[in-house]
């Protein structure tokens, strides 16, 4: 009996870390759900919102990739010091989540496991007598899904360089990449970065 008692005390333990969240994440989340409060005609789709940052779904964005294209895009913004601070962020790229209570209450949540499961579902098919259709399969299992790449925060956190992109079929996606700064207690777009739809 004892033992039983060990063991789930070690289980609920383990369970509780899972859920942790670093303050790293937490100022992420927390930047992040201001932003979108604040700009709610950017962000008002119906679509679930994928619960990890990723760069796998969006278009492929030379704005947001470390490289020369990314430092011109914002040089206008930032100084050498500051660009160097925005990109090893990106090189460091934690696998950070969506997690804190107000992204649950106001979202559907969506595992990006799912999506990865899903795919890998449609690979396997393609030698088979039956191959699924990757568009067919997205619409009747996922539908339309929404999601951000990890966004890259100004040392003093008063600017955020953010991508994001919704799906809901072949040809029906969008997304940007924007840089937002707080100004007078809300947060606005500065520069447009990146546009596409398709």
């Amino acid at each position: 009996m004892r033992i039983l008692k060990i063991i789930i005390i070690a289980l609920l333990f383990s369970s509780c870390k899972t859920q942790e969240i670093s303050q790293d994440e937490k100022l992420v989340n927390d930047l992040l759900f201001a932003i979108i409060h604040d700009n709610k005609d950017l962000f008002d789709f119906p679509c679930k919102l994928i619960d990890r940052f990723s760069d796998s779904f969006g278009a492929p964005s030379v704005n947001y990739d470390i490289d020369s294209g990314f430092v011109a895009s914002v040089s206008d913004l930032f100084d050498k010091e500051e660009i160097d601070y925005l990109i090893s962020q990106k090189r460091n790229i934690e696998n950070f989540g969506i997690k804190t209570k107000d992204f649950k209450k106001t979202y559907r949540l969506f595992s990006k496991s799912k999506i990865d499961t899903l795919i890998a579902n449609v690979e396997k098919s393609q030698n088979s007598d039956t191959p699924l259709n990757y568009w067919d399969e997205f619409e009747s299992k996922i539908g339309c899904i929404q999601g951000f790449s990890r966004p890259l925060i100004s040392k003093d956190r008063k600017t955020v360089i953010l991508k994001y992109f919704q799906i809901s079929g072949p040809l029906s996606a969008g997304g940007f990449t924007k840089v937002f700064r707080l100004i007078d207690g809300k947060w606005i777009v500065i520069k447009e970065l990146e546009y596409w739809i398709s």
